[in-house]
Protein backbone atom coordinates (compact mmCIF):
# COMPACT_ATOMS: atom_id res chain seq x y z
CA UNK A 1 0.00 0.00 0.00
CA UNK A 2 1.50 3.10 -1.11
CA UNK A 3 -0.06 6.71 0.51
CA UNK A 4 -1.16 8.82 -2.34
CA UNK A 5 -4.23 11.07 -1.32
CA UNK A 6 -3.28 14.03 0.78
CA UNK A 7 -3.68 14.01 4.37
CA UNK A 8 -3.62 16.38 7.41
CA UNK A 9 -0.99 14.67 9.46
CA UNK A 10 -1.82 16.69 12.52
CA UNK A 11 -5.14 15.80 13.63
CA UNK A 12 -5.32 14.18 17.01
CA UNK A 13 -7.80 10.98 15.86
CA UNK A 14 -4.93 7.95 17.33
CA UNK A 15 -5.12 6.47 21.31
CA UNK A 16 -1.43 5.71 22.72
CA UNK A 17 -2.61 2.28 22.62
CA UNK A 18 -3.66 2.55 18.56
CA UNK A 19 0.19 3.91 18.52
CA UNK A 20 1.64 0.90 20.58
CA UNK A 21 0.24 -1.68 18.00
CA UNK A 22 1.32 -0.15 15.23
CA UNK A 23 4.61 0.09 16.51
CA UNK A 24 4.63 -3.38 17.60
CA UNK A 25 5.77 -2.05 21.29
CA UNK A 26 4.55 -2.41 24.35
CA UNK A 27 2.63 0.55 26.49
CA UNK A 28 4.92 0.69 28.97
CA UNK A 29 7.91 0.89 26.78
CA UNK A 30 5.41 4.03 24.81
CA UNK A 31 5.34 5.33 28.32
CA UNK A 32 9.12 5.19 29.32
CA UNK A 33 9.46 7.09 25.85
CA UNK A 34 6.68 9.70 26.80
CA UNK A 35 8.10 10.54 30.12
CA UNK A 36 11.91 10.14 30.40
CA UNK A 37 14.03 12.86 30.71
CA UNK A 38 15.02 13.86 27.63
CA UNK A 39 11.56 12.45 26.42
CA UNK A 40 12.26 10.26 23.71
CA UNK A 41 9.08 10.80 21.99
CA UNK A 42 8.13 14.97 22.78
CA UNK A 43 4.40 15.71 22.38
CA UNK A 44 2.91 18.94 21.87
CA UNK A 45 0.55 19.99 24.35
CA UNK A 46 -2.40 18.76 22.18
CA UNK A 47 -1.27 15.04 22.64
CA UNK A 48 -0.20 14.75 25.71
CA UNK A 49 -2.26 12.73 28.15
CA UNK A 50 -2.73 13.94 31.19
CA UNK A 51 -1.45 10.85 33.02
CA UNK A 52 0.58 8.27 31.77
CA UNK A 53 -1.09 6.42 28.48
CA UNK A 54 -4.85 7.15 27.33
CA UNK A 55 -7.34 5.18 25.50
CA UNK A 56 -8.89 8.58 24.12
CA UNK A 57 -7.86 10.13 20.41
CA UNK A 58 -4.53 12.07 21.30
CA UNK A 59 -1.97 11.41 18.92
CA UNK A 60 -1.80 12.67 15.20
CA UNK A 61 -0.78 10.19 12.72
CA UNK A 62 3.08 12.26 12.41
CA UNK A 63 3.07 11.25 15.70
CA UNK A 64 2.66 7.31 15.03
CA UNK A 65 5.27 8.05 12.42
CA UNK A 66 7.66 8.65 14.75
CA UNK A 67 6.80 6.16 17.45
CA UNK A 68 6.56 3.45 14.74
CA UNK A 69 10.10 4.84 13.44
CA UNK A 70 11.71 4.73 16.73
CA UNK A 71 10.92 1.54 17.28
CA UNK A 72 12.18 0.35 13.69
CA UNK A 73 15.39 1.83 14.55
CA UNK A 74 15.91 0.51 18.18
CA UNK A 75 14.98 -3.14 16.45
CA UNK A 76 18.49 -2.31 14.28
CA UNK A 77 20.57 -1.08 17.73
CA UNK A 78 20.02 2.21 17.55
CA UNK A 79 19.86 3.82 21.41
CA UNK A 80 16.47 5.28 22.31
CA UNK A 81 17.26 9.17 22.17
CA UNK A 82 19.13 8.60 19.03
CA UNK A 83 15.91 6.66 17.17
CA UNK A 84 14.14 9.24 18.32
CA UNK A 85 15.68 12.10 16.72
CA UNK A 86 16.30 10.22 13.69
CA UNK A 87 12.76 9.68 13.27
CA UNK A 88 12.17 13.29 13.83
CA UNK A 89 13.85 13.50 10.95
CA UNK A 90 11.11 11.93 8.78
CA UNK A 91 8.23 13.59 10.51
CA UNK A 92 9.32 17.19 11.52
CA UNK A 93 11.91 17.80 9.10
CA UNK A 94 11.96 18.32 5.45
CA UNK A 95 14.70 18.86 3.13
CA UNK A 96 17.14 17.33 5.38
CA UNK A 97 20.01 17.14 3.09
CA UNK A 98 24.08 17.40 4.17
CA UNK A 99 24.75 21.08 3.44
CA UNK A 100 27.42 20.34 0.14
CA UNK A 101 24.45 18.70 -1.34
CA UNK A 102 22.10 21.91 -1.40
CA UNK A 103 22.83 23.46 -4.66
CA UNK A 104 22.53 20.12 -6.52
CA UNK A 105 19.99 20.88 -9.10
CA UNK A 106 18.72 17.73 -8.29
CA UNK A 107 17.92 18.47 -4.48
CA UNK A 108 14.87 16.63 -3.70
CA UNK A 109 11.88 19.05 -1.77
CA UNK A 110 9.55 16.79 0.58
CA UNK A 111 7.64 18.37 3.48
CA UNK A 112 7.83 17.05 6.76
CA UNK A 113 6.02 13.43 7.80
CA UNK A 114 5.29 13.53 3.66
CA UNK A 115 7.30 10.09 1.48
CA UNK A 116 8.66 11.40 -1.84
CA UNK A 117 6.49 10.66 -5.11
CA UNK A 118 9.26 7.97 -6.83
CA UNK A 119 12.81 6.49 -6.19
CA UNK A 120 12.25 5.96 -2.62
CA UNK A 121 11.75 7.54 0.92
CA UNK A 122 15.42 6.20 2.86
CA UNK A 123 17.13 6.93 6.01
CA UNK A 124 20.47 6.66 6.14
CA UNK A 125 22.87 7.56 9.05
CA UNK A 126 25.51 6.08 10.62
CA UNK A 127 25.28 3.21 13.09
CA UNK A 128 27.39 4.64 15.69
CA UNK A 129 26.13 8.42 16.73
CA UNK A 130 29.32 9.77 14.93
CA UNK A 131 27.99 12.01 11.73
CA UNK A 132 31.08 11.44 10.00
CA UNK A 133 31.45 9.86 7.02
CA UNK A 134 27.71 9.56 6.80
CA UNK A 135 25.60 12.39 7.24
CA UNK A 136 22.29 11.67 8.49
CA UNK A 137 19.72 12.23 6.24
CA UNK A 138 16.23 11.51 4.18
CA UNK A 139 17.18 10.62 0.96
CA UNK A 140 14.81 10.81 -2.01
CA UNK A 141 16.23 6.69 -3.88
CA UNK A 142 15.38 3.27 -4.37
CA UNK A 143 16.78 1.26 -2.02
CA UNK A 144 18.66 -1.11 -3.72
CA UNK A 145 20.54 1.63 -5.03
CA UNK A 146 21.49 3.27 -1.07
CA UNK A 147 22.50 -0.23 0.13
CA UNK A 148 24.79 -0.41 -2.79
CA UNK A 149 26.70 3.00 -2.09
CA UNK A 150 26.46 2.60 1.48
CA UNK A 151 27.88 -0.81 1.45
CA UNK A 152 29.40 -1.35 5.37
CA UNK A 153 28.54 0.75 8.11
CA UNK A 154 25.46 2.05 7.26
CA UNK A 155 22.10 2.54 9.28
CA UNK A 156 19.54 2.25 6.16
CA UNK A 157 16.02 2.23 7.16
CA UNK A 158 12.82 2.21 4.01
CA UNK A 159 10.92 4.89 5.86
CA UNK A 160 8.30 3.84 3.18
CA UNK A 161 7.80 0.30 3.96
CA UNK A 162 7.33 1.33 7.72
CA UNK A 163 4.77 4.32 7.21
CA UNK A 164 2.91 1.56 4.95
CA UNK A 165 3.28 -1.50 7.99
CA UNK A 166 1.76 1.45 10.12
CA UNK A 167 -1.48 2.31 7.77
CA UNK A 168 -1.84 -1.06 7.60
CA UNK A 169 -1.90 -1.58 11.35
CA UNK A 170 -4.29 1.81 12.13
CA UNK A 171 -8.14 1.58 12.75
CA UNK A 172 -9.48 3.19 9.17
CA UNK A 173 -8.98 6.80 8.59
CA UNK A 174 -11.03 8.49 6.02
CA UNK A 175 -9.51 9.26 2.84
CA UNK A 176 -8.69 12.84 3.52
CA UNK A 177 -6.08 11.99 6.50
CA UNK A 178 -3.66 9.38 3.74
CA UNK A 179 -0.47 11.21 3.48
CA UNK A 180 0.34 12.92 0.24
CA UNK A 181 3.66 12.59 -1.64
CA UNK A 182 4.81 15.56 -3.81
CA UNK A 183 6.72 15.68 -6.97
CA UNK A 184 10.37 16.20 -7.02
CA UNK A 185 13.24 14.44 -9.05
CA UNK A 186 15.80 11.77 -7.76
CA UNK A 187 19.11 12.95 -6.83
CA UNK A 188 22.18 10.79 -7.70
CA UNK A 189 23.38 10.05 -4.33
CA UNK A 190 27.27 10.30 -3.40
CA UNK A 191 29.63 7.83 -3.03
CA UNK A 192 30.91 7.47 0.74
CA UNK A 193 33.34 4.45 1.74
CA UNK A 194 32.35 3.04 5.06
CA UNK A 195 33.91 0.37 7.22
CA UNK A 196 31.28 -2.40 8.82
CA UNK A 197 28.94 -4.55 7.30
CA UNK A 198 25.10 -3.69 6.50
CA UNK A 199 23.12 -5.65 9.27
CA UNK A 200 19.47 -5.84 10.11
CA UNK A 201 19.34 -7.35 14.12
CA UNK A 202 16.07 -8.41 14.81
CA UNK A 203 15.48 -7.37 18.32
CA UNK A 204 12.03 -6.75 19.84
CA UNK A 205 11.66 -3.07 21.48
Amino acid sequence: MCPTSTIDLDVSCFTTLDACAAAGIKPTTLQNWLTREPAIILLPKNERPPSGLDHRPLLTLRRIFQIGLTAELMRRGTTAQRAGNLAAMFTDQGSERPAEWRRDRDHAHRRPGHLFPSGGTILVANKDGRFDPIIAAVVNAPLAEVVRRYKTGALIVDVEEVVNGILASLPPMDQHTLPVMEPTTLPFLPHVPIRRALRRPQRMV
